[in-house]
């Protein structure tokens, strides 16, 4: 069974990996700006579905892996993780973008037996 939380697309683009590096770390080169560092700012739209989005930079191997997480800035449950990597090919570099939904904790506050007490006044 397929996990459909996990959506993975890929693409040959015809450059070497140093510059399709360049090209997704530079503001806005997909869609969001990328501070390219571990534990540096994401700040952008989604491309998908328009939502402004924010996050932080988890890994970075320079011009061959990147590992975000982000987040709707109106929804911070919502939480995808997004792994690019990059790939030297025949025809230029392929580039694989793998984004997972991470479900958040779910937990039901315990309720107290004791009933509230009214003072009177």
């Amino acid at each position: 069974m397929a996990d459909t939380r996990t959506v993975t697309r890929e693409r040959t683009i015809a450059a070497d990996p140093d510059d399709v590096w360049e090209a997704i770390t530079a503001d806005d080169g997909l869609g969001a700006a990328i501070d390219p560092v571990p534990g540096g700012r994401v700040d952008g739209d989604d491309p998908v579905t328009g939502v402004r989005r924010v996050g932080a930079v988890e890994h970075v191997e320079v011009p061959r892996d990147l590992r975000y997480r982000w987040w709707p800035v109106d929804d911070p449950d919502q939480v995808s993780t997004v792994d690019i990597s990059l790939t030297p090919a025949d025809e230029g570099t392929t580039i694989t973008v793998t984004e997972h939904l991470v479900l958040a904790p779910t937990f039901a506050p315990r309720m107290s037996a004791q009933r509230p007490v009214l003072l009177a006044a």
